[in-house]
């Protein structure tokens, strides 16, 4: 099979670019043949305000650039993962008109909100996600603290959202929770048959025991404020416990003041995916203390393939992935009380209590989160999109208009 995978890059390396490339290694090692049609968004910034308009609204030359790759590797599928912001709706209707069955993995709830976060006041807000309205969004300043930006990005996920109902092209989406569909299927044109639960996958990084473990524990990720990791040092500055925080962001140099002098906490900045894996193989536990709802961490995989346990907020999507007193523990969000609590009672538990929930999360990893498993589902998905567009001829390639007709 020929799997054409369109990404719109970050201007910072995150989680959904590392998805990419994982599923493209995995479906190359499978036998199949991959190819990557992406966009960023380093131009945007030097465009004057129009231009930069009409870039993100419906740009000509993604247009032409995904039909010039379709023309080149000829497709069986197209797998979208994000579009935001250089990408555009122009996508869309370039895949439409070329009617190769499309599937697109929803990362995050940007689609129906212009912060991508649902996060607002230090906490979890999902007004336009419920309502499907921009207003809450635009009056809040939800995107860059800007009214301007904020309708700016308003406009491009109305177009992003009719251009995915006017032009039919997504067959199948693809979503990392019951929870995100929930959300989001106001904003997309979700159908009882177009929609799908599958989960991300990291490599095998091999089970370690907790008796070959040292006694810190562990934070991966981005340091700021919607992470919680102000919350968490200060937490464990008061409790003498140790813990190493691997990340960096705006929080750093807040973060280097209330660990000075502290020496049970270390901070080391940003790491590669080796040190990252040896540390987690190291430490008694993983902790995120996020504040507002996430997609699918790949550090909790990353962690459960190392048959680490996870300490996490008991927000939605987290508490899908965690199970108290199984192969982690859930705490209440925003109280480092309560994640004390939980830490005490982790560390009072005897010899086998405690294997077991490293067995489980190792237990997780293979059922949910696997090369393996996600192979056979993403087969499962291509297979039913092939099988219900087989009637559906493509039109040559010649014919494709590349003017901005196709948005009226």
């Amino acid at each position: 099979m020929k799997i054409l995978q369109l990404h719109n890059v970050y201007l910072e390396k995150g989680g959904e670019d590392t998805v990419v490339a994982n599923e493209r290694l995995l479906l190359e090692k499978n036998g199949h043949e991959v190819a990557l049609c992406d966009f960023d968004n380093l131009d945007l910034d030097r465009l004057g305000p129009i231009s930069q308009l009409q870039r993100t609204l419906y740009n000509r030359k993604s247009f032409r650039k995904v039909i010039r790759s379709i023309e080149s590797f000829r497709p069986d599928v197209v797998h979208i993962h994000n579009v935001f912001y250089d990408a555009s709706s122009a996508v869309f209707w370039a895949i439409a008109r070329a009617k190769i069955p499309a599937v697109l993995t929803l990362h995050n709830f940007r689609f129906g909100c212009v912060q991508g976060l649902a996060f607002r006041h230090d906490k979890v807000c999902t007004l336009c996600l419920e309502k499907n309205r921009v207003w809450d969004g635009i009056r809040n300043k939800c995107f860059q603290d800007s009214h301007l930006k904020s309708l700016h990005l308003s406009v491009v996920n109305k177009l992003n959202s009719r251009a995915m109902r006017n032009a039919d092209a997504i067959k199948k989406f693809i979503f990392l929770a019951e929870f995100n569909k929930n959300l989001l299927s106001r904003a997309l044109p979700i159908r009882d048959d177009n929609w799908v639960i599958k989960s991300n996958h990291v490599d095998d990084y091999g089970m370690n025991g907790p008796s070959n473990r040292s006694d810190f524990y562990l934070f991966v990720g981005r340091t700021n404020e919607q992470k919680g990791i102000h919350l968490l040092v200060e937490s464990f500055v008061q409790s003498g416990r140790k813990l190493e925080v691997i990340g960096s962001g705006p929080l750093d140099e807040r973060l280097q003041k209330m660990a000075h002098g502290h020496s049970n906490i270390v901070l080391h900045g940003r790491q590669n995916g080796s040190f990252i894996v040896d540390r987690l193989k190291q430490c008694r536990a993983l902790i995120l203390p996020t504040m507002t709802l996430e997609g699918q961490p790949m550090t909790v995989l990353e962690a459960f393939s190392t048959g680490t346990p996870a300490f996490a907020s008991n927000i939605q999507n987290l508490d899908s992935m965690i199970s108290s007193g199984e192969n982690g523990f859930l705490f209440e969000t925003g109280n480092m009380r309560d994640l004390t609590v939980q830490i005490e009672q982790f560390e009072k538990l005897g010899d086998e209590a405690r294997n077991k929930i490293y067995d489980n999360a190792r237990g997780s990893y293979e059922k949910n989160y696997s090369p393996e498993t996600n192979y056979n589902q993403l087969m499962a998905i291509y297979h039913s999109v092939l099988q219900a567009s087989k009637n559906d001829l493509p039109l040559p390639i010649n014919s494709m208009p590349t003017g901005a007709e196709l948005t009226h």
